[in-house]
């Protein structure tokens, strides 16, 4: 039960619903968790976490939360609770324009995707470098990042048959979001480039 109370939570999050979420959540917690097997327990935590940042809690308190499920994911080797939390802390730390201190967590999420076959987990990897790198002023590679990110995006959408489900997926926030950050940084190097290209023929 609360298993498939987390993932309900889940869904209304993507769907930018976070109030009732964290209460359907918190109702499941309360009620179930201290029946549930233990990496259930860790999803639900990790997916509170994931909602009460959503709804503005401090990267004080992600990092309380965050920190205790790194140790014990990193501890029983339970990798996609681990990528999921390095994921989620190298959000929180955007948020407070300390991206550059999440992009080590972000390579290792990164690997851990890759070599689980992970889609999900890969291209929030790349879109969060993305941010990390464009906080940064590295554009080109912030550029390169989001590419991966809108690319992978793309193919999961493609397989979702379900035309609702699929304009579910792409209007998610962060979703949209990765899409429409690699669309527009492509346009300004774009711009920037052709700018360089003109001065140099100038010259």
């Amino acid at each position: 039960m609360l298993e498939l109370k987390t993932l309900k939570a889940l869904a209304l999050y993507g769907a930018g619903k976070f109030e009732i979420a964290r209460q359907e959540l918190n109702e499941a917690i309360s009620k179930y968790e201290s029946r549930s097997p233990f990496d259930v327990k860790m999803t639900a935590r990790l997916a509170e976490a994931q909602i009460e940042h959503a709804l503005g809690g401090s990267f004080e308190a992600t990092e309380a939360a965050v920190q205790p499920i790194l140790q014990t994911a990193r501890k029983k080797r339970m990798t996609w609770h681990l990528a999921w939390a390095l994921l989620l802390r190298a959000e929180a730390l955007l948020g407070v324009q300390r991206g550059a201190e999440g992009e080590a967590g972000l390579m290792e999420a990164l690997r851990i995707a890759r070599k689980n076959a992970d889609r999900t987990h890969y291209w929030k990897a790349y879109y969060l470098l993305g941010r990390v790198n464009e906080q940064q002023l590295r554009y080109e590679r912030a550029l390169v990042c989001y590419r991966a990110a809108a690319l992978t995006i793309h193919e999961l959408a493609m397989n979702i048959d379900d035309a609702r489900y699929k304009t579910s997926f792409l209007a998610q926030r962060q979703t949209r979001d990765a899409v429409e950050r690699y669309e527009r940084l492509r346009a300004e190097v774009g711009t920037k480039a052709r700018h360089d290209l003109a001065g140099l023929n100038r010259s």
